[in-house]
């Protein structure tokens, strides 16, 4: 009887021992996997658009082959869902509806073939119009499926609420598949309108994001703004769109695209550019410059407000198409002032003049004139005509404008309007082995710019929704952080706070990282190596895009590299 109490306390013991050898053996082979996947879609060719420009098109952080891969175990379930709207918007008033315009764009860029990925299929999303006042009792918004081009268009969203109210966030939220026809959601109380389906009726979506606060103006300024409101100016490097409105007519509405290789005019999609200042002189713009030769602006010129009778060039963010040197001159009254000074204002009217003359020595402006074209309500964008931009004179005789047929150099003027744009990309590192998808969201996002402490090679990071939720239970687990392929890093946590008003909780946490050292896997010949900094979701794989990148940079003496951020 002695003898069989070591026996059991040597089995209890083996059983603890195997336990956790269990538990280790697992970890250490679900991390493995997690690294074969990162290592699959982080390559030398993500590395370098990583650093690029902001205006290259969003599947540049991944390569485009692994989307085409025939290799399984290179087609993980990628995902990029970005959203472009503009930057402000005018409010609408008693029975009037002033639209958004542009309308919102949103694009999601899913593996397809995988049936167990959430996405695979054409996904249904809707938006909505969230009040700064938080009154959205009775607020509309629109459901939709994306088209064969991954893209979904809101042209039915606009904005009401409070006289006070001074912005809006727009609400995205995705479903895995269509749930419903395309119309309309209310979350209103009373009862439904026909065709309008109450947002308590939707299933759970799959992500749920809101944009920054967009600003709510009055009707556009008139008066020149000055240069110290840089708010309301458009600047430099930004990204802008530019439509073009005939008689005041939404339904007349066409939007400048770029398709085929050349820029056009569409009544149901619209492209975004990033506007480039040649040369902010403030000479007469009648008066073209004769050298060939012109300098991009420098980083001193970047988001500087741009002038009426500055030379730009526009360039469409996702093709690279670029636009000829074009001069910014002022429309007003239904007249171009090629003489205006003083910043560009949002959704102010501008003609864009060529730096060429007609055969008899007239200014040239690029012209939307062409045969119009009404929009259904629920058109397939894709399918829409387009107008071929091209340059014409003025319809002004001897600059009497008396004898100008209403309307006729409508053609020839464009509302600009910056843009804005949300973006968040992850990928499903450990394949799906059922058909049941956890939410997504909320997105772990980087707050402000990561911070290296040299002395204690480590990196602070500053991280809303750095806790996640496991399944229904209400217990959460941190987020395990990786350097491209590199990881788990160590991590220790120094704060976590939860701020904002109620419903709009921000959850803040602020942690170190402990960073490689020695080798950290470059080739002799590698000068630097710049690795993505990723969230991954500890209970199921889901890997999470930071938009940050960590370049190590070889030493000349010793082993330690240098670290800063790109």
């Amino acid at each position: 009887m002695k003898a069989s109490s070591p026996t059991f306390s040597t089995i209890d013991i083996n059983k603890r021992k195997w336990s956790n050898l269990s538990s280790a053996n697992f970890e250490e082979e679900r991390n493995a996997k997690i690294r074969r996947s990162i290592q699959d879609h982080v390559s030398a060719h993500a590395n370098q658009s990583l650093v690029g420009s902001e205006s290259e098109p969003a599947t540049n952080f991944f390569p485009r082959q692994v989307f085409d891969s025939k290799d399984p175990s290179a087609r993980y379930q990628m995902t990029t869902i970005c959203c472009l709207h503009a930057s402000v918007a005018q409010k609408s008033y008693g029975s009037e509806k002033r639209f958004l315009c542009p309308p919102p764009i949103v694009n999601i860029q899913a593996p397809q073939g995988d049936s167990k990925s959430a996405l695979s299929s054409k996904p249904q999303v809707t938006m909505s119009v969230v009040c700064e006042s938080g009154d959205n009792n009775n607020q509309l918004g629109q459901r939709s499926t994306l088209e064969d081009d991954h893209t979904g268009t809101f042209r039915y969203l606009y904005v009401t609420g409070s006289a006070k109210a001074k912005s809006f966030q727009l609400k995205l939220q995705v479903y895995g598949r269509a749930c419903l026809p395309n119309g309309f959601i209310s979350n209103g109380s009373s009862e439904a309108e026909e065709g309008v389906i109450n947002t308590a009726d939707l299933p759970e979506p799959y992500a749920v994001f809101d944009s920054a606060p967009i600003a709510i103006i009055s009707k556009p300024s008139k008066k020149t703004a000055k240069a110290r409101n840089v708010s309301s100016c458009i600047l430099a490097g930004s990204l802008v769109s530019l439509f073009n409105r005939i008689n005041s007519q939404t339904v007349r509405t066409k939007y400048m695209s770029v398709q085929d290789g050349e820029f056009c005019a569409k009544n149901s999609t619209w492209s975004s550019f990033s506007i480039t200042i040649v040369s902010n002189s403030a000479g007469n713009p009648n008066t073209p410059s004769t050298t060939k030769s012109h300098h991009r602006q420098s980083a001193a010129q970047s988001s500087v407000p741009i002038t009426y009778g500055s030379e730009i060039i526009l360039t469409e963010t996702a093709t690279g198409l670029k636009s000829d040197r074009l001069i910014v001159c002022k429309v007003e009254n239904g007249r171009i002032q090629e003489n205006a000074s003083g910043p560009i204002c949002q959704m102010q009217k501008v003609a864009l003049m060529s730096m060429e003359r007609s055969k008899d020595g007239e200014p040239l402006y690029l012209s939307a004139v062409g045969n119009d074209h009404q929009v259904g309500r629920y058109m397939d964008h894709s399918s829409s005509t387009k107008t071929v931009l091209k340059y014409q004179p003025s319809t002004i005789t001897g600059g009497n404008i008396d004898i100008m047929k209403p309307g006729s150099d409508d053609f020839l003027c464009w509302t600009i309007v910056g843009i804005s744009k949300f973006e968040y990309t992850y990928f499903e590192s450990l394949p799906a082995d059922s058909e049941s998808h956890h939410p997504i969201t909320p997105f772990p996002t980087l707050m402000k710019n990561p911070v290296y402490n040299a002395a204690s090679h480590t990196l602070e990071l500053v991280v809303s929704n750095f806790y996640s939720q496991i399944g229904d239970q209400r217990s959460e687990m941190p987020m395990n952080v990786w350097l491209g392929s590199r990881g788990p890093l160590t991590t220790r946590i120094i704060r976590r706070s939860v701020s904002g008003m109620e419903g709009n909780n921000v959850d803040r946490t602020t942690l170190l990282v402990e960073l490689p050292q020695g080798n950290i896997g470059a080739t002799p010949e590698e000068k630097s190596l710049s690795l993505p900094l990723l969230f991954v979701r500890n209970h199921d794989g889901i890997t999470y895009n930071s938009r940050a990148t960590v370049v190590f940079t070889r030493p000349e003496h010793g082993d330690r590299w240098s670290v800063s951020m790109a």
